[in-house]
């Protein structure tokens, strides 16, 4: 008589027996004698890293060739501060055949202005672009790995992903598995997953309204997870998304890359919130104090 097993025994079973081949022929590629690669905080996206102060990232994207423009934000407290909250640029390179769009997400104070996310936006005239599978292999080639791609026929947007912990290590084999398990994206990887900001718009240099606007210091600290996963995006560190959509030669028509820092822009966020509050407290009794006395 044959041994019985119960249902939660069958999928663990099948589980390891998934997990052992997914080590013996995708952990060795990304252990002993591959390089390094960049970690989250030197991964460069439209010549930036994560962490490079405000003047520093608009003189590259200068010096790059883009129109850069500074935006801000004022408060009006006793004294009016007017803040850095992000950057975006934009350039049209002719022999390229192509437009682009960049937007710099800056830290809020009490934090100094530095970069905590990037997206680079690329369009190219029909039949002009680089092979859009280019574009995924120099961004494992510099990070030394990836979790996730997924290359889409009939239109669709190819996909990739490359995700760092906020240790800064890149996630683990097993973090990989459940990227690729049979699903229309890796949604079983919250930290992929819940940090979409605009849906369905990171593509191409013409950036939607939603884009434009998009702004992490002031938005909910804590998006909606599709997963079901609960995992705190302090614990997420840092993701990498790169989506492009090509013609049927496989060259790239729009292009979108999107490097963000979560962990750290929920803390600054936390700080920002907490600082808005302070001075408000601070600014409010001050207006007491300096109230003229009430005439009847």
């Amino acid at each position: 008589m044959g041994t019985w097993f119960s249902l939660p025994q069958l999928i663990l079973a099948r589980l390891a027996q998934v997990a052992i081949l997914f080590g013996a022929v995708v952990l060795p590629g990304l252990c002993g004698g591959m390089a390094q690669g960049a970690t989250g905080s030197e991964f460069e996206v439209a010549g930036l890293h994560l962490g490079l102060g405000a003047d520093e990232a608009a003189k590259i994207l200068q010096a790059a060739g883009y129109d850069v423009e500074r935006h801000t934000k004022t408060i009006n407290w006793l004294e009016t501060a007017t803040l850095p909250i992000w950057l975006t640029a934009s350039r049209t390179d002719a022999s390229a055949h192509s437009i682009e769009y960049v937007k710099v997400w800056l830290s809020y104070p009490p934090s100094e202005p530095v970069v905590l996310g990037v997206y680079r936006g690329i369009s190219f005239d029909d039949r002009a672009g680089p092979l859009a599978n280019g574009y995924f292999d120099a961004a494992r080639d510099a990070a030394g790995f990836e979790i996730y791609r997924r290359l889409y026929t009939g239109g669709r947007p190819a996909e990739q992903f490359i995700h760092w912990r906020a240790d800064g290590k890149r996630v683990s084999g097993f973090g990989k598995l459940l990227s690729n398990l049979p699903s229309s994206r890796p949604t079983l990887d919250p930290c992929v997953e819940n940090y979409h900001v605009v849906p369905e718009v990171l593509l191409g240099a013409d950036a939607s309204d939603r884009l434009r606007r998009a702004d992490f210091a002031t938005s909910t600290v804590g998006w909606g997870n599709p997963s079901g996963f609960f995992v705190p995006r302090s614990a997420c560190g840092i993701t990498f998304e790169s989506r492009g959509i090509q013609d049927g030669a496989g060259l790239a028509r729009k292009v979108g890359l999107l490097l963000l820092d979560q962990s750290t822009m929920v803390a600054n966020t936390m700080e920002y919130r907490d600082w808005l509050r302070d001075g408000s407290a601070v600014d409010a009794k001050a207006r007491r104090a300096g109230a003229p006395d009430a005439v009847l």
